[in-house]
């Protein structure tokens, strides 16, 4: 009897440990996709993302979440050294390398993101542009490599549009 409480509790810790941690989403199919464009007028820049994707667009368009299943999965930034440091963003993280995607040059990054209690590895491309950063965030638990290099493949650089004013 004593066996079968030892035997039940350790069952019960490891059914815990393992329903309460992050899940982990199967990884996207590229042949299974229908895309869509995002495009940003005001910064000036534009990529595919996978139509089964919600997104929201926060601060102007200077943060932008695109979802899959609820789940954060790939993010855009334009912010300040000051403004990423305060939200646990790149800065001070060593770069894995630089690479050239369409003629510009990017900074890629991998480190564990913090989101409260939750960590997600976090690989982020990064580029100066204007007084700003540029950074595109994959959530690797969703975003695999390929997933990663298609999205940064279609990314363009556009003429910035001047905000528009709307008269109510």
């Amino acid at each position: 009897m004593k066996k079968f409480r030892s035997f039940f509790l350790i069952c019960f810790t490891l059914s815990l440990i393992f329903s309460c941690g992050p899940s982990q989403e199967p990884p996207l199919n590229l042949n299974e996709i229908d895309w869509k464009i995002y495009r940003n007028r005001v910064i000036g820049f534009e990529f595919k993302f996978p139509a089964t994707f919600t997104y929201e667009v926060k601060d102007m368009g200077h943060n932008v979440f695109l979802k899959h299943n609820e789940t954060n999965t790939l993010l855009v930034r334009y912010c300040t050294e000051v403004e990423g440091r305060e939200k646990g963003l790149w800065f001070g993280t060593d770069e894995e390398e630089k690479i050239i995607i369409n003629d510009h040059e990017w900074t890629k990054y991998v480190y564990a993101h913090g989101d409260g209690p939750l960590v997600s590895i976090t690989t982020s491309y990064v580029t100066p542009q204007n007084d700003r950063y540029l950074g595109i965030e994959f959530r690797t638990n969703v975003a695999n490599a390929d997933f990663q290099e298609f999205v940064m493949n279609s990314f363009k650089f556009l003429e910035p549009e001047e905000p528009r004013r709307v008269n109510y």
